[in-house]
């Protein structure tokens, strides 16, 4: 499976009101913005990244990969940006990311086409011990009509939605999915 094409998106594009609506992305976590973290650890494992951000276009875009607006305003949450990154993905496969993620593992990609390797699924989300991680997932392109349908029907909820399609998860360390939703929680 290693030669599976798999693009990245990082999700950047929302409101930021847990993080007293700053721009989490660009939150400085350990000298570094929040975003920058998660390009370093996805960028070797994938053949090419995006980034989705609704705000801060020019920072985002001084990372110096492609970035993109959600197509549905209002900010309406991670499915709308990734039905907006399944537009621009060239690859049969979509690695969908948060940017408040800091300490991703460095095998996540590998363990996800595993898990694909071994059953005919539509969408792997990563997971630990305690809980699926939602908006931590690996999906094929094609379900973007799907997607679409799903939004212009209402409806926003991403593990309501990955569920109705093929599905696995795969489980890794729960340190690996530390996210940095409040100020308090960069110290």
């Amino acid at each position: 499976m290693s030669d599976l094409s798999v693009e990245a998106v990082i999700l950047a594009g929302g409101q930021g009101r847990r993080m007293q609506y700053q721009d989490k992305g660009l939150v400085t976590f350990q000298h570094r913005p929040l975003v920058q973290h998660v390009i370093d650890t996805i960028h070797p494992q994938v053949n090419r990244l995006m980034i989705m951000a609704n705000r801060n276009i020019e920072s985002y875009q001084a990372f110096g990969y492609p970035v993109f607006s959600d197509e549905l305003s209002g900010f309406q949450g991670p499915l709308s940006g990734l039905s907006t990154a399944l537009h621009h993905c060239q690859s049969e496969w979509l690695l969908m990311l948060p940017c408040d993620t800091p300490h991703l593992p460095s095998d996540l990609l590998e363990k996800m086409q595993l898990a694909l390797a071994q059953d005919n699924t539509d969408i792997v989300v990563a997971c630990d011990s305690h809980k699926e991680h939602a908006v931590i997932m690996l999906l094929k392109r094609q379900l973007k009509a799907d997607l679409d349908d799903y939004l212009a029907s209402g409806e926003r909820r991403v593990m309501a939605w990955y569920r109705r399609h093929q599905y696995q998860t795969v489980e890794f360390d729960a340190k690996h999915f530390i996210n940095c939703n409040h100020i308090d929680e960069l110290s």
